[in-house]
């Protein structure tokens, strides 16, 4: 299975295969023929990938207000290794299949 992912601290994207989902009970897997992207909600989150950690501080500032509420309850170490971790995870792009 095909899945695009973003690196959201460089913005850089990739196709990677992956295995597919397992089927447990009571659930089905189905097979896809096509996969879109968005092109509205897709390129924001692409544009916002790709901006200094400053243009994601300016395009995201729930994330701020979030960060900043953490750096009181955790600290401030506490608050940068976990900004760092989300930004090093990648992030699945597309949902819209048929």
């Amino acid at each position: 299975m095909k899945q695009i992912l973003q690196n959201f601290q460089t913005g850089e994207l990739q196709v990677a295969e992956l295995p597919a989902p397992l089927v447990r009970p009571g659930m089905v897997l189905v097979r896809n023929r096509f996969s879109l992207i968005s092109a509205g909600t897709e390129r924001a989150t692409v544009e916002v990938a790709q901006s200094s950690l400053l243009g994601k501080a300016q395009k995201r500032p729930d994330l701020v207000r979030q960060a900043l509420d953490n750096v009181r309850r955790e600290g401030m170490l506490a608050t940068y290794a976990k900004v760092k971790s989300r930004l090093r995870t990648l992030k699945t792009l597309g949902y819209s299949s048929a």
